[in-house]
């Protein structure tokens, strides 16, 4: 899902069309960003984050996923797996909260306290979820069971985004590098090494395609 001054494009198969906006009002397809923002999906029904609510994308139309009664939802992030089940950590008014859906739609919303605000987080094809908290603790769980890793793996300690892979291969972002951890065996390899001469490779946004290709956002670049 692409956003553009001239409205929302949506990309599939290398094809792009333009699609409606999920208001009534034409106009708010110029509305800026916070207000009106775009976020991709595993699942292939990519979410808007507009006045009235969050919207998923279903058989050529908008849906209403999680109404906001008037209020202004503002997300931190969002994430999915291929099946359509999802979960969004954001602000609603004052209130922290995370909401949990499913392919149906059907949502659970829960309060957050404000510790709990995060820097990262994804979700495996299994649903379970890994979370990056800005006061630095790394919460592991899913719908029903949360809870706090301790000890935290060197390898997350300090991380700045996570994803997980089609494999369910861990994918970690860290100021001095970029590391994966093979689930399965508890592996960790880091792959992208720290630059010489003082210089490091600043991991700040991971993006792994359908196809599995990873791209790599860093302070040198896109790898």
């Amino acid at each position: 899902l692409l956003q553009s001054d001239s409205g929302l494009y949506l990309m599939r198969n290398g094809i792009v069309q333009q699609c409606p906006s999920p208001l009534d009002d034409p106009a708010a397809r110029r509305v800026p960003e916070p207000s009106f923002r775009p976020y991709p999906s595993r699942s292939g029904r990519p979410y808007v984050n507009a006045p009235g609510g969050l919207y998923r994308w279903k058989e050529g139309q908008w849906e209403v996923l999680f109404p906001t009664q008037g209020q202004y939802l503002s997300v931190s992030g969002i994430c999915d797996d291929a099946s359509g089940n999802g979960m969004l950590y954001g602000r609603l008014g004052t209130a922290l909260l995370r909401v949990e859906w499913n392919r149906e739609g059907m949502i659970r919303k829960s309060m957050l306290l404000p510790g709990e605000a995060l820097r990262s987080f994804d979700r495996d094809e299994n649903g379970s979820s890994i979370v990056l908290q800005n006061s630095g603790d790394v919460v592991s769980g899913n719908a029903q069971d949360w809870h706090i890793i301790d000890p935290i793996p060197p390898e997350l300690t300090g991380a700045t985004v996570i994803r997980f892979d089609s494999h369910g291969d861990l994918w970690v972002g860290k100021p001095n590098g970029l590391h994966r951890c093979q689930l399965s065996s508890d592996l960790w390899n880091r792959l992208v090494e720290p630059r010489h001469q003082g210089m490091v490779n600043t991991v700040n946004a991971l993006l792994i395609t359908a196809d599995s290709s990873l791209w790599v956002g860093t302070s040198d670049g896109i790898l």
